[in-house]
């Protein structure tokens, strides 16, 4: 499970909010990982993963975007990525090919990792140019 926490926080308040239900939705799935059906396809609840990871992506590329961020192409290959990793490990888990498990600590490792290393070089970014307003 994560649990959030100030070391999580941007300092941008829509991306904040988004990181916080990011964090529900993997513990949700972790919570219910060994109920997931997987019998057709995607389980409901891991096509809501993929659908808000790219929803939050879009999100974080536009906020750079209006920022000037001088690596947007970058961070956007990230994005890329990570959401073809998350394909990949479905389809695996799908396929019987990992445990239900390993899904759940790619995604922690994954949000961890994502929000702390490569999200804080385009918030410090952002909040040192001051281009958008925050509230921390």
């Amino acid at each position: 499970m994560i649990e959030w926490n100030s070391d999580y926080l941007t300092g941008i308040d829509e991306i904040d909010l988004q990181h916080q239900y990011f964090t529900m939705l993997i513990n949700r799935i972790e919570t219910k990982i060994s109920s997931i059906a997987l019998d057709e396809g995607h389980s409901p609840l891991l096509n809501e993963l993929i659908y808000y990871a790219r929803f939050h992506f879009l999100s974080e590329e536009n906020v750079m975007a209006e920022a000037g961020y001088p690596e947007l192409d970058t961070h956007k290959r990230l994005h890329s990525d990570l959401i073809e990793q998350l394909n990949n490990e479905i389809q695996m888990l799908e396929s019987d090919l990992v445990e239900p498990t390993h899904i759940i600590d790619m995604l922690v490792s994954w949000f961890r990792v994502h929000t702390l290393e490569e999200d804080g070089k385009y918030a410090s970014f952002i909040v040192r140019q001051g281009t958008l307003g925050t509230a921390h």
